[in-house]
């Protein structure tokens, strides 16, 4: 089956744990994601209709070796040129999750249920989203955590002040490892090399071939960082660019090449 999404479709796959057979699901477990993420839908176009709810939902294709549904919005009713897709409201809603910015509750319950929907246990490892321009949602343990933040302030991390909270690009250098590279948005870490603080990062699945040649070695990553408040240091890069870094020059082999240098001797003259 392909895995290509239309317009007003979205993609959502489900990952077992990687300690085991990432494609052997539970029947149970994927149901229970499936109507999880169903219902982040649901909330995120009621959220923006006020409350009516514009879409339903049906499935246009099954995919059973990795539990894969492809869904289809369809209008209840005639929709207007202006009619917002709840598919997009889903996804802004998701994007503003991960950042952990509270902006996510305009869509009502849908950081709820995308809460749920990332709520991990022993026979469930991951589930993504992603619709016809390949933006994808990555629902895991660390989107999880964030929802936890924005839905229970009790919960959140204590910001320590003056460290910022929220997302911003930056570069950082570290050893690259690879952690679990199944799915659009392969989990690495990034060791930096100040400090040997481990991060999570995640890549894209079209760099995947290129980026292993990188693993176990210095690299830059360019990307997308978010901070939780508690310190200097990002808890998740969506990285965009990967670069090596290469080995520090030797000049041993110089050594003592200059040390009778005469600039007279150039024809330099200083006076």
């Amino acid at each position: 089956m392909s895995e290509t999404v239309a317009d007003r479709q979205i993609g959502f796959k489900v990952y077992g744990p990687a300690s085991m057979d990432g494609a052997d699901v539970a029947a149970d477990v994927y149901a229970r994601k499936l109507a999880a993420f169903i219902a982040a839908l649901k909330a995120a176009d009621k959220a923006t209709s006020d409350g009516k709810g514009r879409y339903r939902y049906r499935i246009a294709r099954l995919h059973t070796s990795i539990p894969t549904a492809i869904i289809r919005e369809e209008g209840i009713a005639p929709l207007g040129e202006f009619d917002a897709s709840g598919i997009e409201s889903f996804l802004q809603c998701a994007d503003l999750l991960k950042r952990g910015d509270p902006e996510a509750l305009r869509y009502g319950d849908c950081a709820k249920y995308l809460g749920a929907l990332s709520r991990t246990n022993p026979e469930f490892g991951y589930a993504e989203a992603w619709d016809s321009k390949n933006r994808v949602v990555r629902a895991d343990k660390f989107l999880r955590d964030q929802a936890k933040r924005v839905l229970s302030p009790a919960s959140r991390r204590p910001e320590s002040a003056g460290w910022f909270k929220g997302a911003t690009y930056g570069t950082f250098d570290g050893l690259l490892q690879v952690i679990d590279n199944r799915g659009r948005l392969p989990l690495l870490k990034i060791a930096l090399s100040a400090g040997g603080r481990e991060i999570d990062c995640l890549g894209s699945s079209d760099e995947l071939d290129r980026v292993a040649s990188y693993i176990g070695k210095r690299v830059r990553v360019f990307g997308q960082a978010m901070y939780d408040g508690s310190d200097g240091l990002p808890v998740r890069i969506e990285a965009i660019r990967f670069e090596p870094v290469k080995a520090e020059s030797d000049f041993s082999r110089w050594k003592g090449a200059f040390e009778h240098f005469d600039a007279g001797a150039w024809g330099v003259d200083y006076e």
